[in-house]
């Protein structure tokens, strides 16, 4: 049986953060990326997935890339451990 291929390790990082903080700003911060890094980063994985993971949302006051789960996970305490 032939392996899938898996999306790229910083791709993972970058969403695992961006969940965590649901601030694609904040999960930079922690990676030492730029939000537009972490957004595309986040943008390549959905393309792989094929389909949306976040809603983006940007705060015209303070610059910050904020995010919310374009669906809420069913099992989020497995992914989260709550």
């Amino acid at each position: 049986m032939a392996l899938s291929p898996l999306p790229p390790l910083a791709c993972l990082q970058a969403f695992e953060a961006s969940a965590r903080y649901l601030s694609f700003t904040r999960a930079g911060q922690e990676l030492h990326l730029s939000t537009s890094a972490v957004s595309r980063q986040i943008s390549q994985l959905e393309e792989f997935l094929g389909r949306r993971l976040f809603v983006r949302e940007h705060n015209q006051d303070h610059g910050i890339g904020r995010c919310r789960f374009a669906q809420r996970p069913h099992h989020q305490h497995a992914v989260f451990g709550g």
